[in-house]
């Protein structure tokens, strides 16, 4: 009877049988590693199912395996669980089941890994150009090998096994704290997460829309530490958020700190770089990471550091909605509604007004041309295109059917791999050029800027007159005046504010009349916006209409975007008039959500 590795060998002998191929006739096989894994367990999300794990150095010149034992295997990934190819995560592990640290195809000992479908980019080149680039500017980035990979027997294609972002020796090294002390240095590190639900620390953070935006502590883990290192955690994080908010105000408070006194400046320069020159759809807001090593002789007070990266698939022009294809445009400007701006932090509209960060992002631009130019990039891709072509037209016939439903939904084309890979370059060469020659273009947005700009839905001209203004709310379908529908006492409050944000008046209207008129004589030339919100009947009193987010018919008909950020009372519309003049010309925007 044939051992695992006895049994493994002989699959890649079939396999290659298969191809109808000797060695000489698949040179592209010859850099790809062979994953097995068995296992009798279902694999899914939420618990890591026991299994064998056998990893071979090659598919075509290998004698034995590179590591043989147990794993705890777990599907991997977010929207990604959709696709038909999945993506996993790998934890090496004794036959008693606790952590293996093992040291495979060369990588830095550990013991979590993750096999990345990269079904959606057909090139499987996107995640690893971004690694080459973040790379190329100075910064860790995990280990990674191409490979076939083997489910209980059955073909899953092509896959990178790559190391799972971790804070340990050999990977990204932080230093150490003392997790269980009830008095935790200030300055003790940290790895943080944003993403899709990562409900685990709370902080004054806010996304372009207002909504809270969620952060996971990836190290040490929250169960692991004393509650007073987590309460350091989070006020250090928030003070480090009010730093960059108030890059934007005319006179911030004297006790916040400056920018770049805490956060490391080239890492959030080189971040930003990195997702805009690949513009991708997923940048800044899922799947980013950002540290804190721990205080040296040489760095008393470190500073928050963006990195490690991750998750680029969808980038480097591989899908068409909304400009992401397209050489110009900023990506972080992007406000569709694939753009996720509920999880899109504030901070780097607030950045990309300042014009320090400007200068370094242009320095950091131009040093990367240098480090990693056009030429390089397409030398680079060449070469991987070499090793890849033959595995990638393997993995296209196990996954044909569902590519041609699936990558039309995402991706631009039905493209070839050397035509993707052509696309990848061209693309690359462009954006570079175009952001070196729009850096100093960008148009400063604060974030409450762009956040009542996102609303924007109709506008109305006036001359220039000294008489009050009559303002008709309509609701979104323009079909008639917004008028109290409903009974029970109501608070209309409104801000005036200018065109950066800053507050020139506020106060409590009577009531929401069909119409509402506003003095603007005593402005003058700019863009103003008038910010109108209704809070009505607590939902105790209103009844069962008003229970479980729901809302009153009547208004549900005609306002589709409804307030339901106040928990205490039933979901209330909010209106934004934006006022604009220029010169002799007075236009006044309206919006009702």
């Amino acid at each position: 009877m044939l051992n695992s590795s006895g049994k493994y060998l002989l699959l890649i002998l079939l396999f290659i049988a298969e191809l109808g191929s000797a060695q000489n006739e698949l040179p592209s096989w010859e850099g790809i590693c062979t994953v097995f894994i068995d296992t009798t367990f279902t694999i899914d999300e939420k618990v890591k199912s026991r299994a064998r794990v056998e990893i071979w150095p090659s598919i075509v010149d290998s004698s034995s395996a590179d590591y043989s034992g147990f794993c705890g295997i777990e599907l991997h990934g977010n929207s990604t669980l959709m696709a038909p190819k999945k993506s996993y995560e790998l934890e090496l592990r004794l036959e008693n089941n606790e952590e293996m640290i093992a040291s495979i195809l060369g990588f830095a000992p550990g013991s979590d890994f993750v096999l990345l479908a990269n079904y959606y980019d057909y090139s499987f080149l996107r995640n690893t150009l971004a690694f080459k680039t973040w790379e190329h500017l100075g910064h860790y980035v995990p280990e990674y090998r191409y490979c076939r990979v083997f489910i209980n027997g059955i073909d899953q294609g092509l896959f990178m096994l790559v190391e799972q972002i971790k804070a340990q020796e050999g990977r990204l090294e932080l230093g150490t704290t003392d997790i269980n002390s009830k008095c935790p240095n200030p300055t003790a590190p940290f790895l943080v997460k944003m993403d899709w639900e990562a409900k685990d620390l709370y902080t004054t953070a806010r996304s372009l829309t207002k909504s809270s935006i969620d952060y996971q502590l990836v190290y040490p883990k929250r169960k692991n530490l004393h509650y007073t290192a987590v309460s350091q955690i989070e006020k250090y994080l928030s003070e480090v958020e009010n730093s960059l908010k108030a890059i934007t105000k005319s006179t911030p408070e004297e006790s916040i700190l400056p920018y770049d006194s805490l956060i490391d400046v080239n890492s959030y320069a080189d971040f930003f770089i990195l997702n805009e020159l690949s513009k991708n759809p997923d940048g800044y807001k899922t799947s980013t990471y950002f540290y804190r090593q721990a205080a040296n002789e040489e760095h008393s007070r470190p500073k928050l550091t963006m990195g490690p990266i991750w998750d680029f698939d969808l980038a480097f022009a591989n899908v068409q909605y909304e400009h992401y294809d397209e050489v110009e445009g900023w990506a972080f400007q992007q406000m569709g509604p694939m753009s996720h701006v509920n999880l899109m932090p504030s901070w780097w509209h607030s950045l990309t007004c300042d014009e320090q960060f400007r200068n370094c992002c242009k320095e950091r631009l131009q040093y990367l041309r240098t480090q990693f130019s056009a030429e390089a990039c397409e030398n680079y891709l060449e070469g991987c295109a070499f090793l890849l072509e033959e595995a990638v037209q393997q993995d296209v016939l196990l996954w044909q059917d569902a590519h041609a439903r699936e990558y039309r939904a995402v991706g631009p084309l039905q493209l070839t791999f050397a035509e993707d890979v052509t696309r990848i370059v061209k693309f690359y060469r462009a954006r570079i050029e175009w952001m070196l020659n729009n850096l100093d273009a960008i148009s400063c947005m604060p974030p409450d800027v762009v956040y009542m700009e996102h609303k924007v839905s109709r506008t109305f001209v006036f001359q220039n007159s000294d008489a009050p203004i009559k303002i008709p709310l309509y609701s979104e379908d323009e079909q008639r005046a917004y008028k109290n529908t409903v009974g029970g006492e109501r608070t209309v409050q409104y801000k005036l504010v200018d065109g950066s944000g800053e507050l020139i008046k506020d106060g409590i209207l009577d009531e929401p009349m069909p119409d509402y008129s506003f003095e603007i004589s005593e402005l003058g030339a700019g863009v103003y916006y008038l910010l109108i919100n209704e809070i009505g009947l607590a939902r105790s009193q209103a009844g069962p209409w008003y229970s479980s987010g729901t809302t009153p018919p009547a208004i549900a008909r005609r306002l589709s975007i409804m307030n339901t950020s106040a928990p205490n009372f039933y979901p209330v519309t909010s209106i934004a008039l934006p006022i604009s003049v220029f010169g002799e010309t007075r236009a006044v925007k309206l919006v009702v959500h």
